[in-house]
């Protein structure tokens, strides 16, 4: 909190990306599991905690600005997610992602512009219907989502239709070497619409409006 009041004061007039993911805290194997730390890494032999800090950057400068929020938790159990439809989305870690949004509207406020940036666990029906009203959001795309269209002969999947649509530009990014991948350049093709997200047939809360 204090780190997040600290960013605030730096935000003012500022154009802002609040970019938020999760890492992962590794204290060892069976020692850590055996005195209380809960699973993390792949199969779950290793223990420690998860970390989910959302930061500010300003636009265009690149300058970082500070930390908005952390959230800190302990996994209990064995990761199991046989009842994860069973669960509303507080009792989900995926919580994490509305709540590091609404952080950052609330820290963001004096910014001039806040934008939200998530990878694809963001990609959540939830976290678009609970969006603050200041805080405008990019996440890269997960769920097929049904969309509504005009006729009913038109294509009512999100990718099918994004693909649909007419190339705008092309894009260069260089893409930097890592374990087991070369660098790279990348050439990204750009199509965009406006679409009318439909809300997800199981698992969503049926509290959230039925298009978005």
């Amino acid at each position: 909190r204090h780190a997040g009041e600290q960013t605030a004061l730096r935000v003012s007039g500022r154009e802002v990306v609040a970019i938020q993911d999760t890492s992962e805290l590794v204290l060892g194997g069976r020692r850590a599991r055996a005195a209380g730390y809960g699973p993390v890494g792949k199969g779950g032999a290793l223990g420690g905690l998860l970390l989910h800090p959302v930061l500010a950057v300003e636009v265009g400068s690149e300058a970082l600005l500070g930390l908005v929020s952390l959230q800190v938790w302990n996994r209990q159990g064995g990761g199991q997610r046989s009842t994860r439809r069973e669960r509303a989305t507080p009792a989900k870690e995926s919580q994490r992602w509305i709540d590091g949004l609404r952080q950052a509207g609330e820290v963001l406020a004096q910014a001039s512009s806040i934008t939200g940036l998530c990878d694809r666990e963001g990609d959540m029906y939830e976290l678009f219907g609970q969006r603050p009203a200041n805080v405008q959001l990019i996440v890269r795309a997960c769920q097929n989502r049904r969309i509504e269209q005009a006729a009913p002969t038109d294509e009512r999947l999100l990718f099918a239709f994004i693909d649909s649509q007419p190339e705008q530009g092309r894009v260069k990014i260089q893409v930097p070497a890592a374990p087991g991948r070369q660098a790279r350049t990348a050439e990204l093709a750009v199509r965009f619409a406006p679409v009318m997200l439909r809300r997800p047939l199981h698992g969503a809360d049926p509290a959230l409006p039925e298009t978005l």
